[in-house]
């Protein structure tokens, strides 16, 4: 990854960021606990739903390291499909944030040609 030029410069991801260089080797975790709820009538109790998770190999792409714009909308319109939403009922969504301007970019124009 050294010699692929991946890694940032300074040691630090800057996700989203003008300044954004590579992405930096680090350790961490995530936890979201999820519990089953049956439907209800009244949800104000509700904070949050996953109503589908989708996967998709990004295909074939200029390199391994570059992403494809194309597969990352089909993942995003297979997800949609598959839960029944539309866009207009998502409220936040997870990016991958590669900290890199190529993969950055492809990440949020994905976003913006399914979402608006």
């Amino acid at each position: 990854m050294h010699l692929a030029h991946e890694l940032s410069a300074n040691g630090r991801c800057a996700t989203f960021d003008a300044t954004a260089d590579g992405f930096a080797r680090a350790e961490g975790c995530g936890a979201l606990w999820l519990t089953y709820a049956p439907p209800q009538k009244e949800t104000s109790n509700i904070i949050a739903s996953v109503p589908c998770l989708d996967v998709q190999h990004a295909g074939r792409s200029v390199a391994l390291t570059s992403p494809s714009g194309k597969a990352q909308q089909a993942v995003l319109r297979g997800a949609l499909g598959d839960s029944g939403l539309s866009e207009a009922d998502i409220s936040s969504v997870e990016c991958h944030g590669t900290g890199t301007a190529l993969g950055d970019a492809m990440e949020v124009a994905a976003l913006l040609n399914v979402m608006y």
